[in-house]
C-alpha cells in the first residue's frame, strides 16, 4: 500500500497525505489521479451536515467563522466542525471577532474543491447572504472590500446564469469604490486601482454611480500616466462637480503630456473650478483646483506662489478629510530650487511634511533633503536620501514621480564632478519619460543631460538636445528656454559665434529674469559671463561669475558657488 501511494502521488505531498487518509478510513487507495479529483472524493465521503458546513466555509474563504457557518447552514454546527478538525480538513485558527471561534482549511485546495462543488445559484445566494451577516456584524477594518467582493462574486454569477441582479450590483460597486478611496488614502495606488476597475466592470456605461469610481480612479492614475479615456468618459457626466473635476484632470494631464497647452488655459480653468466648487461647498474640489494652479506656477518657474497654492490646497483637502498628495509633491521642488536659505527649507520641510505619517510624505521629505545635502557637499548623505525616497516611490507605483525625481541623483552626481554617471543617469531619466509620453519633465531633463554632455567636451548633442526641449515643454516652460538658450550661448561663444552667443546669452537673461529661481538666475549669469570672457571682456564676465556666486549662495548652493568661483580665477 505505501508503494502505491509512493507511485500513485508522484512527491506530491499533498495528493500523498489525501491518499493516506483516504487508505486510513476505507482500506482503499484506489483513488482519482489528480489531486483536485481526490480531494473531491474526500469530501463526497463525508456525512451531508459535515459536507454542507465545509462548502458554507469555503464561501467565506480558507479562513472562516463559525457563527457565519451556522447564518449559512441555518442550524448548529459546532459538531460537525470538530468532525471535520479530526479529519484533518480543516484546523483552528486565531478568530477575528473577540466572540467567534475561526478555522482555516488545512490546504487552499481543499477549499477550492468544496466551493467548486457548490451549485452556482447557491454560490450566488451564500455571498449575499454572508454579505448581509457580515454587514450586520461589522467590525472588520477592511469590511468594505470584504462586502464589495462577496456581494461582487454574487453578482457576477447572476449575471453568468442569465438573470442579472442590479440591486447587487450597485451595492457591490458602493461598497468596492470606498475600499478603493479608503486604499488611495493609505497610498496603496495598485490595489485601489484594482478595486475602482472592478466596480466600473459592475456598473453600465451612463450609468451616474460610475462618477465616483471615475474621479477616485483618474487621481491615482495621474500618478503613472494618467488615462485620458477615463477622463473622457468624466467629462461627459451630468453632475457639474464632476465635470469641473474632469476639465482638471484633463488640465494636468495637458500640462505633463501636451506641449501645445498654455499655463494660461489651466489657470483659467483652476479659477473657474474654484469659484463652481465654492458655490457648492465642495472643499475636495477647492483643492483640486488649488493644485492645478500651483503646478503652472510650477511650470512657470514661480516658486513662492508654487508653494502658497499648494499650501492653500492642503488647507482645502484637511477641511474635506482627504489626503491631497500631489498639494505635497508640488511643494518639493520650490522648497529647494526656490530662493531659501537651507535652514528655512528645512524648517518648511518638517512644517509640510512632518505633521502627518504615511510613506507619501516620507519620500516626499528625504527627497528635499537630498537636494539641500547636495547644496553643502555631503554627497554620499544625499545618495542615500535619494535612495530611500526612490524605494519608496516604486513601493507605492508613483511612475512619473519615480522617473523625474530620479534628476537629484543625476545632479549629485554633476555637483561632485561625475559628469559620466550624471549622464547616464539623465539619458535613463530622458528615455523612461519618452516611453511615457511624458513632456513637461522630459524636456528640461534634455537639457540637464546637454549639460553633462557639454561638461564631457560633447557640443553637437548638447545643442540638439536645448533646441529639442524649447518645442518639447509646453510654450510657458520658462526654465527649458532660460536654461536651454544659456546652454547653447555657451556652446556658440566656444565655436567663435560671439554676436549669435550674445543674443542667446541676452534671451536666457530675459527669461531667467521672470523667475524667482536662484539656480536660473546664476545659470543665465554664468552663460554671459561664459560669453563675455570668450569676447575679451574680462571685467565684464567677472562681474556677471560674481553675480552667478551670489545668487548660488542666495539658496544655499555652496558646491555650484564654489565651481563658479574657479571661473573667476581661471580669469
Amino acid at each position: 500500500m505505501r508503494d502505491r501511494i509512493v507511485r500513485a502521488s508522484g512527491g506530491n505531498p499533498l495528493f500523498a497525505e489525501e491518499m493516506l487518509a483516504l487508505a486510513l478510513e476505507d482500506g482503499d487507495v484506489r483513488a482519482p489521479s489528480t489531486v483536485q479529483a481526490l480531494l473531491q472524493a474526500r469530501l463526497d465521503r463525508l456525512p451531508p451536515a459535515q459536507r454542507a458546513v465545509i462548502e458554507r466555509g469555503a464561501v467565506e474563504g480558507e479562513i472562516f467563522h463559525r457563527l457565519s457557518v451556522t447564518e449559512l447552514s441555518g442550524m448548529a454546527v459546532d459538531g460537525d466542525l470538530v468532525g471535520l478538525v479530526r479529519k484533518e480538513l480543516i484546523r483552528p485558527e486565531r478568530s477575528n471577532f473577540a466572540d467567534d471561534e475561526a478555522y482555516r482549511f488545512r490546504h487552499l485546495l481543499i477549499r477550492d474543491a468544496a466551493y467548486d462543488a457548490l451549485p452556482k445559484e447557491t454560490r450566488a445566494q451564500l455571498h449575499a447572504r454572508f454579505a448581509r451577516w457580515l454587514e450586520r456584524r461589522g467590525g472588520l477594518i477592511e469590511l468594505d472590500e470584504i462586502l464589495g467582493y462577496h456581494l461582487e462574486q454574487a453578482a457576477l454569477y447572476h449575471r453568468e446564469l442569465g438573470h442579472p441582479d442590479d440591486e447587487l450590483e450597485h451595492a457591490a460597486a458602493r461598497y468596492l469604490t470606498s475600499a478603493g478611496e479608503s486604499a488611495v488614502n493609505r497610498e496603496d495606488l495598485r490595489a485601489a486601482e484594482t478595486l475602482l476597475r472592478r466596480a466600473l466592470a459592475l456598473l453600465a456605461q451612463g450609468d451616474p454611480e460610475r462618477d465616483e469610481p471615475l474621479h477616485i480612479l483618474i487621481s491615482a492614475r495621474s500618478w503613472s500616466t494618467g488615462d485620458p479615456d477615463l477622463i473622457a468618459e468624466l467629462e461627459q457626466s451630468a453632475d457639474p462637480v464632476m465635470r469641473m473635476n474632469a476639465r482638471l484632470a484633463r488640465a494636468e494631464h495637458r500640462i505633463q503630456f501636451d506641449p501645445t497647452f498654455g499655463i494660461e488655459d489651466a489657470r483659467r480653468i483652476a479659477r473657474e473650478a474654484d469659484e463652481l466648487f465654492a458655490q457648492y461647498g465642495d472643499d475636495a474640489g477647492r483643492a483640486h483646483a488649488a493644485t492645478v494652479m500651483a503646478h503652472s506656477c510650477w511650470i512657470a518657474s514661480h516658486a513662492r506662489e508654487t508653494l502658497a497654492h499648494a499650501a492653500r490646497a492642503r488647507e482645502f483637502a484637511r477641511g474635506a478629510g482627504i489626503s491631497n498628495f500631489r498639494s505635497y509633491a508640488l511643494a518639493m521642488g520650490p522648497l529647494t530650487h526656490g530662493p531659501l536659505m537651507p535652514d528655512e527649507a528645512r524648517a518648511l520641510i518638517g512644517e509640510i511634511f512632518g505633521g502627518a505619517e504615511g510613506r507619501f510624505l516620507r519620500q516626499s521629505a528625504l527627497g528635499a533633503e537630498s537636494m539641500l545635502l547636495r547644496f553643502e557637499g555631503r554627497f554620499d548623505e544625499s545618495r542615500a536620501h535619494a535612495a530611500e525616497a526612490d524605494a519608496i516611490r516604486a513601493d507605492l507605483g508613483l511612475t512619473v514621480l519615480r522617473h523625474v525625481m530620479e534628476q537629484v541623483t543625476a545632479e549629485c552626481e554633476y555637483a561632485s564632478g561625475n559628469f559620466h554617471e550624471a549622464a547616464r543617469i539623465y539619458r535613463q531619466v530622458y528615455d523612461k519619460l519618452g516611453e511615457l509620453g511624458e513632456h513637461g519633465f522630459r524636456s528640461t531633463v534634455g537639457i540637464e543631460l546637454g549639460e553633462a554632455l557639454y561638461e564631457l567636451g560633447e557640443r553637437d548633442e548638447p545643442e540638439r538636445l536645448a533646441l529639442d526641449a524649447e518645442t518639447m515643454g509646453g510654450p510657458d516652460d520658462l526654465v527649458n528656454f532660460a536654461f536651454g538658450r544659456a546652454l547653447r550661448a555657451r556652446i556658440a561663444a566656444d565655436r567663435g559665434e560671439l554676436e549669435a552667443a550674445e543674443t542667446l546669452a541676452r534671451e536666457a537673461l530675459a527669461y531667467g529674469e521672470r523667475s524667482d529661481f536662484p539656480q536660473i538666475h546664476a545659470r543665465v549669469r554664468e552663460a554671459l559671463g561664459h560669453v563675455a570672457r570668450a569676447a575679451g571682456r574680462t571685467d565684464e564676465a567677472r562681474a556677471e561669475f560674481e553675480r552667478a556666486i551670489a545668487a548660488h549662495e542666495s539658496h544655499g548652493d555652496l558646491v555650484l558657488a564654489e565651481r563658479t568661483r574657479q571661473l573667476l580665477v581661471e580669469l
